[in-house]
This record gives C-alpha cells, sequence and structure tokens, in this order.
C-alpha cells in the first residue's frame, strides 16, 4: 500500500502509539486518507505499526479490493504475527550489518595495531641495540669485577629486551598477514647444532644434559627455511631451559620422505622439567597464554613465543603438538614440508 507519510500526518499518530488502525475504506472519517485509499481501488484495509527495537519504524498495511469486509479476530492476530516477524527480520539485519560494520572497524584497527607494534619494534630495538654495543665495548675496558657483574646483568637484561621486542613484532608481522618463510637449501643437522648452541652456556650453568639424536636416515640437503627453523627450535628449547631445573634435555630429528619431491622433517624437544597441566594444554598455543597465572611472574616472558612457533610451523607447511606430566617434564613434536635434494644420508 503506497500511502505518503506527508499526506496522512494525522493517520500516523495513532500507529505511533501502538494502534492498529482497520476500517472499510468508505467508512474512515479522514478525508484525505479515505481519498488516497479509493483511489487505488481498496475497499477495506488494516494497518499495523512496526516497531524496530521499540522504536516507532513504519507500518505495514493489508487490503481487501474485491468487496467490503471487517477483518476477524483471527485474521488480525494472524496479521499482527506476520508483523511482528517482519519487526524481528529487520532487527536481525540491523544487527547483523552492525556486527560486519563492527567486524571491518576491528580487522580496520587489528591492521593499524600492528602496523604500529611493528613500527614501534623497530624504532625500541635500534637503541637497545646500541645499548648492547656500548656495553660490549665497556666490557674491553680496565673494570673492577663488581663493575664487570653489573655489566653482565644489564647485558643480560638488554638481550632479553630485545628478545621480547622481537617477539612482538613477529606477532604484528603474522597478525599483519605479512609473515614470510623462505626457501634455501640447508644441512638439518646443523639447524638442530645451530639452535642447540644457543642454550649450551644456560645448560652449562643450570648444570643441565643437552643430548641429540638425529636418525640415520635424515638427508644432509633439503630445501626449506633454515632460519625459522631455528627460531621455532630456539623457542622450544629456551622453553625447556627455562621449566627444567635438573636433568636432560633431548633433541630429536627424523624424516618422513612424503613423495619424491618432499619430506617431512620430525623435530621433537623433550625435557624433564616441571610439566604442564592437563587442562591448558589445549590453551598453551595461543597468544599471550601462559600455563599458569604465576609463570610470569617466576619465569617471566610474554607468552609470544608458543604462538609464534606454531604459526611458523603452518607456513612451513606442518603442524605443532605437546604431551606433558606435571613433575615429570614435556615433549614438543613439530613438522615442517621441505623439498628433496639427491645427497647422502647421515
Amino acid at each position: 500500500m503506497k500511502i505518503p507519510f506527508v499526506e496522512i500526518s494525522g493517520f500516523i499518530k495513532p500507529l505511533m502509539e501502538g494502534t492498529v488502525f482497520s476500517e472499510i475504506v468508505r467508512c474512515v472519517k479522514d478525508e484525505t486518507v479515505r481519498e488516497l485509499l479509493e483511489t487505488q481501488s481498496i475497499l477495506t484495509v488494516a494497518v499495523f505499526p512496526v516497531f524496530v527495537n521499540h522504536i516507532f519504524w513504519g507500518f505495514i498495511g493489508f487490503d481487501e479490493c474485491k468487496y467490503e469486509r471487517i477483518f476477524t479476530k483471527g485474521e488480525l492476530s494472524s496479521l499482527s504475527a506476520f508483523a511482528s516477524a517482519l519487526e524481528k527480520a529487520i532487527e536481525r539485519t540491523i544487527v547483523q550489518e552492525d556486527l560486519q560494520k563492527a567486524k571491518i572497524e576491528a580487522e580496520s584497527a587489528s591492521v593499524m595495531k600492528s602496523q604500529f607494534l611493528a613500527n614501534m619494534s623497530h624504532e625500541i630495538r635500534t637503541p637497545i641495540n646500541g645499548i648492547i654495543g656500548f656495553l660490549d665495548l665497556l666490557q674491553r675496558t680496565d673494570l673492577s669485577s663488581v663493575q664487570r657483574d653489573y655489566i653482565k646483568e644489564a647485558k643480560k637484561a638488554a638481550e632479553h629486551l630485545t628478545g621480547l621486542v622481537s617477539d612482538i613484532l613477529d606477532f604484528s608481522r603474522i597478525e599483519a598477514g605479512k609473515m614470510n618463510v623462505e626457501k634455501t637449501s640447508f644441512n638439518p643437522v646443523k639447524v638442530i647444532e645451530e639452535a642447540v648452541a644457543l642454550i649450551i652456556p644456560k645448560a652449562y650453568e643450570k648444570k643441565l644434559e643437552v643430548q641429540i639424536k638425529i636418525d640415520p636416515f635424515v638427508s644432509l640437503e633439503v630445501v626449506g627455511d633454515p632460519i625459522r627453523i631455528v627460531q621455532v627450535l630456539g623457542n622450544l628449547l629456551s622453553n625447556s631451559l627455562k621449566f627444567t631445573k635438573q636433568g636432560v634435555i633431548v633433541v630429536s630429528l627424523c624424516q618422513e620422505n612424503l613423495n619424491e619431491q618432499e619430506s617431512s622433517l620430525i623435530f621433537t624437544v623433550e625435557d624433564s622439567g616441571i610439566g604442564i597441566r592437563e587442562e591448558v594444554l589445549e590453551q598453551l598455543f595461543k597468544p599471550f597464554t601462559q600455563a599458569d597465572n604465576s609463570t610470569t611472574r617466576v619465569y617471566g616472558g610474554t607468552g609470544l613465543g608458543l604462538a609464534i612457533s606454531k604459526e611458523l610451523v603452518r607456513l612451513m607447511g606442518g603442524d605443532i603438538d605437546v604431551e606433558s606430566r606435571i613433575g615429570v617434564g614435556s615433549k614438543f613434536t613439530f613438522n615442517v614440508i621441505v623439498e628433496n635434494i639427491n645427497a647422502e644420508k647421515v
């Protein structure tokens, strides 16, 4: 029913108050409304107000053009139900539009946040590198044993801060979808040796044994991203080192040939540390998550390392998993897909 609002302002007011209009057209008292309906050959009309979120949104009309009659209570009830269904449909559409708009705004804000974090991480890391450089120079001068201890601790703190900033930078790249993996030939055995070498000094300080186990059928040359593999291994080894007070850390590697072109390198990092409670294992690879609320206070860290590792492994075509028992230790296993090169075995 096409009725201009401007010409039936007196007719609209009752609808805005929730009143249903149902009349035989020739009996309508408002002459303007009656003439508008008669020009459309409408004999009987029923108009229902439409409220969206409790605000008058408009109206819906049902008309009879064949003969005059009075709508029954049952018919009016059915038409009222239809009007209510229309109200709900409009409300759902508005909610969906608002959600879509909020999603777009959130995604835009997330990208801006990631770009900001990436920029800030670079800005922060530059002066930290300068501090570390000057501490290195200072160590070469004549110092007392106390001064050397102070410089050692300052350098350790600066290197730790560099690690935190690097985690934030990597995470912001991942969120922005700008994290890429490279393809270059490398020796998987050398990759493990490089990653283990990074933790040997601290393992020695804690009197922990670090073992490397390589399957004899591992290729000495494949194509993939050795830098990212070292990063993942470094994160896992650092966690093992952090949460293991005594015992051993074992790094293992085996290879599964998928076809002539590709293989799966399977890495395992196992320790005899404090272990992880079963109920938090599923949350472990989520950003900013650690095994316990007290973990950050006791051991430090951003809770980003495992989330970054999972994403890096995914980008390299693999997956990462963990098994753990409280007081016994943890075992992290991940695989990456690499391209085969005809090369000798270990």
